[in-house]
């Protein structure tokens, strides 16, 4: 019988929330595919040709050495860098006119 389990991580250490507790849930469990919260456009990055680097890239990595494992990108492409941009300017004019807000 097949069956499915949602790992719910970060993208960076944080407590618990580390590299050998993940690599713990992802032995346990025996994933035989990964479906990765990564834009597609991003997954060599991170998979293939290991220029970037997070928690669960690292782990995952890891987790597949000596095994058949999928790995599935479900992540939605990635916003432009206007979208950033925007962001970016939004967020300083409510600096400039909130004094409660830091940075």
């Amino acid at each position: 019988m097949n069956s499915i389990s949602l790992v719910c991580t970060v993208h960076e250490e944080m407590g618990l929330a580390n590299a050998s507790e993940l690599r713990a849930i992802l032995d346990r469990i025996q994933a035989e595919v990964i479906f990765l919260e990564v834009p597609p456009e991003d997954f060599d990055d991170f998979y293939n040709h290991c220029r970037r680097e997070n928690l669960e890239s690292k782990v995952v990595r890891r987790y597949r050495e000596g095994r058949q494992v999928g790995l599935v990108p479900v992540d939605l492409p990635k916003p432009s860098g206007e979208c950033f941009a925007d962001h970016e300017e939004l967020r300083r004019r409510i600096g400039r006119v909130s004094p409660n807000t830091v940075g």
